[in-house]
C-alpha cells in the first residue's frame, strides 16, 4: 500500500504468512497453487529467489551443456538464471527437470496444482542443431509428459498446470 509507510519484511515473515495462507486455503477447500517460472534456474543448480536479477558467476561447468545455446553460446542468459532456457534435446536436462518436479510434487504434497514454467524472456530459446529440428511446444510437451509419468507412477496426484505465451502461442507439431 503506497499510502502506508514501509515496515520490514523479511523471508522468514513471508514463509509464516505463506503457511497461515495455505492453511487457510485448506481450510475452504481452495485449490492451492504453486511455484511457476524459477525451474530453469533450479534445474541448473541456482536459486530462482533471486527473481529476475542478475547473478556474480555463472553456470557450474557440469551442466553448462543443459542451457540453451543462444548466439553462439551457453550460460545464464544475460546473467539471470530465472530467464536461462534450457537444451531440451539434451536427454539429461529433461531427466533433471522432471525429477526436480516430482521431488517437490513428493515433498509438497498439500499442493494441488503446481506450476510448470518455463524461462521467462524472450529470444533465449535453445539454438543447437538438435533443438532447431523442433520446436520449444514440441519440447514442452514432451517435458510435461515425462513429468506426468513420473508423477503417475510415484502415485502422485498433483495436476500440473501450464503455461501459455511468447515463443509458445504456437502450438507443437509433432
Amino acid at each position: 500500500n503506497p499510502l502506508r509507510p514501509s515496515e520490514p519484511y523479511s523471508p522468514a515473515d513471508a514463509q509464516r504468512d505463506t503457511a497461515r495462507f495455505e492453511r487457510e486455503l485448506k481450510k475452504r477447500s481452495l485449490l492451492l497453487h504453486k511455484v511457476g517460472h524459477g525451474w530453469t534456474a533450479e534445474v541448473l543448480g541456482s536459486s530462482a529467489e533471486g527473481g529476475w536479477n542478475a547473478v556474480e558467476g555463472d553456470v557450474a561447468a557440469q551442466k553448462l551443456d543443459m542451457t540453451a545455446l543462444v548466439g553462439g553460446k551457453r550460460g545464464f542468459f544475460q546473467g539471470v538464471p530465472t530467464n536461462t532456457s534450457l537444451c531440451f534435446s539434451n536427454p539429461r536436462t529433461a531427466d533433471v527437470f522432471a525429477e526436480q518436479v516430482v521431488a517437490y510434487a513428493r515433498q509438497n504434497p498439500h499442493v494441488d496444482c503446481l506450476h510448470v514454467w518455463l524461462a521467462d524472456g524472450y529470444n533465449n530459446i535453445c539454438e543447437c542443431e538438435n533443438c532447431r529440428k523442433t520446436t520449444i511446444a514440441d519440447q514442452y510437451i514432451d517435458l510435461l509428459n515425462e513429468i506426468d509419468r513420473r508423477l503417475t507412477a510415484g502415485g502422485l496426484d498433483t495436476r500440473i498446470v501450464f503455461l501459455l505465451y511468447q515463443e509458445l502461442v504456437w502450438p507443437p507439431i509433432a
